[in-house]
């Protein structure tokens, strides 16, 4: 199966860093990797987009005003743009990543409705 889109909403990059700041989310994490980590789980997808090359369209929707924007969005949009990636960004405008439940679905279909329907 060939993509030639990707949509996403307010992602976490950085899992590590993410899931390192409650116990129950460390917990996740011990979960998911184990005793020993396989990978730099912070840096995997980062340098999965540096490393490879995607043709399709990215489009990205999330919020400046939002706490994970610095510490996981921000790396993103610059790695992306860096490596050329075609990419549509929507800023949402909202406080808290929680809230990526209110917006996402808005711009999921803003994408839908405005594609050619045929990849999407």
């Amino acid at each position: 199966m060939q993509v030639d889109k990707i949509i996403v909403g307010s992602p976490i990059v950085k899992v590590k860093h993410f899931l390192q700041d409650t116990e129950e989310k460390r917990a996740v994490y011990r979960g998911i990797t184990g005793e020993k980590e396989k990978y730099e789980y912070n840096h995997l997808l980062l340098q999965r987009i540096q490393e490879q090359q995607f043709d399709g369209e990215i489009y990205l929707q999330y919020s400046e005003l939002e706490e994970i924007y610095e510490n996981q969005i921000d790396e993103l949009v610059e790695t992306l743009e860096k490596n050329k990636y075609t990419l549509s960004k929507e800023n949402g405008m909202y406080s808290k990543h929680l809230d990526t439940r209110f917006f996402f679905p808005m711009y999921l279909r803003k994408i839908f409705n405005t594609s050619d329907r045929n990849g999407v």
